[in-house]
């Protein structure tokens, strides 16, 4: 591969273009065996951030590029906002420590994260049964919607693991899916059971799935496609208006959680379960029963 780096006045080496960064950089992540999800988000956030950039490498001019990307992340959660954060900040280290770039673009722009909800969000019975009221089992985006709900209900899953869960994943014998190491966000494979009526819900979507469908996703799109997190939400959020109830997809999974604990389960099988570990989220959930 030919070097496309180049020195500046200051001495401090950068690329020409940003596609060259960026391989360089997903080769330098993939180095500690990532996850293919995990790769495919840096380059993805990457990617979007330098279309909002002039084209231009070097330190100030990616400073502006910062302050003009982020001023665009508006109606947006704090967790999603961070998690872009994340990304594009990981990148801008690499280049430091790499002497790519003589400093953060994001730090000189004065960028931080912002202080995400120290609350997990419970949704009342009522709510859960007017949204699942609010849905059309005759159709498949119903059908699929409402399966997803309540195995997230039954089992905490987070919706990118359940989104790339194939047929090949689902057991309707041992009424069980399997959480592969490679899609597990916690690269570790776990088994999530299920009860027979979301056996049934599984076995009726995957039936009426279109014949010339290639892919094996359970839960993809009306028209066969890859069905991702961010469609979700907004999905989520037109059924939240419909009933006039704020509901996120996390909420979901933040239900699940308290009322594990709540049924007398503790707090260190809920870990094992859901693959939540650290004192963040334990303050998340704690803080909501013991109000």
């Amino acid at each position: 591969m030919p070097n496309t780096r180049v020195n500046n006045i200051e001495n401090i080496f950068i690329y020409n273009d940003f596609n060259d960064l960026v391989d360089d950089f997903i080769s330098y992540k993939r180095s500690f065996c990532l996850t293919d999800r995990t790769i495919n988000d840096y380059r993805y956030y990457i990617t979007r951030f330098f279309k909002y950039s002039n084209g231009k490498l070097d330190l100030l001019s990616l400073k502006d590029s910062s302050l003009k990307y982020f001023s665009t992340l508006k109606g947006i959660s704090n967790a999603y906002y961070n998690n872009i954060y994340k990304n594009i900040n990981a990148l801008f280290n690499w280049c430091v420590d790499e002497n790519i770039l003589e400093s953060n673009p994001l730090k000189l722009a004065k960028l931080k994260k912002k202080q995400e909800q120290s609350k997990a969000r419970y949704i009342n019975p009522n709510g859960i049964k007017r949204l699942l009221d609010s849905m059309n089992l005759k159709t498949f985006k119903g059908l699929r919607d409402y399966t997803i709900i309540l195995i997230t209900l039954d089992t905490g899953v987070r919706p990118k693991e359940l989104f790339n869960i194939t047929i090949d994943d689902f057991n309707s014998i041992s009424n069980e899916i399997i959480i592969k190491e490679s899609v597990s966000k916690t690269r570790c494979q776990r088994i999530l059971p299920l009860t027979n009526h979301i056996v049934d819900l599984v076995n009726k979507l995957i039936k009426v799935r279109s014949k010339y469908w290639t892919i094996k996703y359970i839960f993809c799109t009306a028209d066969g496609n890859y069905m991702d997190s961010n469609r979700w939400s907004h999905i989520m959020k037109k059924y939240s208006d419909n009933i006039n109830i704020k509901i996120k997809p996390y909420d979901l999974r933040h239900t699940f959680a308290i009322m594990f604990l709540r049924n007398g389960g503790n707090i260190f099988a809920l870990q094992r379960i859901m693959r939540a570990y650290g004192l963040k989220y334990d303050k998340k959930v704690f803080s909501y029963i013991t109000d």
